[in-house]
């Protein structure tokens, strides 16, 4: 399976709510943060951006996505929601408290995992030119 071959994952509607909220964040109470798009390999905000939108309507339309997509959905959502230096942190704003958000967060961990998705798809080698 290469970097770019859809995964579908099989989520819960809780799981695909916390993503969602987690990448929808970036769009409200996280400012923009050069450091997130030179960790994703991506060229600058507008690119940023595009990639979040692209990624919220996947999430929410219950699409698969690429293994590099399915990184960086977890990435973007755990750092939005534990990061108080580039994400939201303590004002993550989202129905779901933190001791019900941990778990769901750590299911869809072992879930992509499982998918042989972990952040080595995150690589430069992985990343260049994939938006």
């Amino acid at each position: 399976m290469t970097p770019t071959e859809l995964v579908d994952i099989a989520l819960t509607d809780d799981e695909r709510r916390l993503l969602f909220h987690g990448l929808n964040e970036y769009g409200g109470s996280i400012q923009y943060k050069p450091v997130m798009t030179r960790a994703l390999g991506l060229s600058d905000r507008d690119t940023f951006y595009d990639l979040i939108q692209r990624l919220l309507n996947a999430i929410g339309q219950n699409q698969p996505l690429s293994k590099l997509d399915w990184a960086r959905v977890v990435f973007l959502t755990e750092v939005s929601w534990v990061s108080t230096l580039v994400g939201s942190g303590l004002d993550f704003a989202t129905n779901f408290r933190d001791d019900a958000a941990a778990p769901l967060l750590r299911s869809v961990q072992w879930k992509i995992n499982r998918h042989g998705i972990d952040g080595s798809v995150l690589s430069p080698e992985h990343t260049d030119g994939q938006t």
